[in-house]
C-alpha cells in the first residue's frame, strides 16, 4: 500500500487476480516527478477495508507496473481527523501538520 496521492490506483494485476469488474477509462496520470506520465488502462469500483474501515464504492484508476498493488489517495483519507501509520524505526513518532503558505498582500 502506498498513499500520498489525491486519488486511489491499482496495479492491474492485482485487480485481475482478484477479479475485480474493469470499465473503460482514458487519461493519464502526473507523477511526482512531473516528467513522468502513465496512461489510465481502466477504471473499477470496489469496497476497501483498511483495518477496521470501511469504505464502499471506491473508484481506483488502473495503472500497469505499480511499484506497490494499491495507492490509497487523500480523497479516503480526507475522512478522518487524523491518520497514523506504523513503522519499526528506532526514533520517536513524527508528526506532520498541514501546511499552507499565506497570501501576500
Amino acid at each position: 500500500m502506498d498513499t500520498g496521492s489525491s486519488d486511489c490506483y491499482i496495479e492491474r494485476r492485482f485487480a485481475d487476480k482478484h477479479s475485480l469488474d474493469i470499465r473503460r477509462a482514458v487519461g493519464e496520470v502526473t507523477l511526482a516527478d512531473t516528467s513522468i506520465r502513465m496512461p489510465i488502462r481502466g477504471q473499477c469500483i470496489t469496497h476497501l477495508l483498511v483495518e477496521n474501515n470501511e469504505y464502499s464504492d471506491v473508484t481506483f484508476n488502473l495503472l500497469d507496473n505499480l511499484a506497490t498493488d494499491v495507492i490509497i489517495g487523500e480523497k479516503i483519507f480526507k475522512e478522518h481527523e487524523s491518520v497514523t501509520f506504523t513503522f519499526e524505526g528506532h526514533r520517536l513518532p513524527c508528526t506532520t501538520l498541514t501546511l499552507s503558505v499565506p497570501r501576500k498582500p
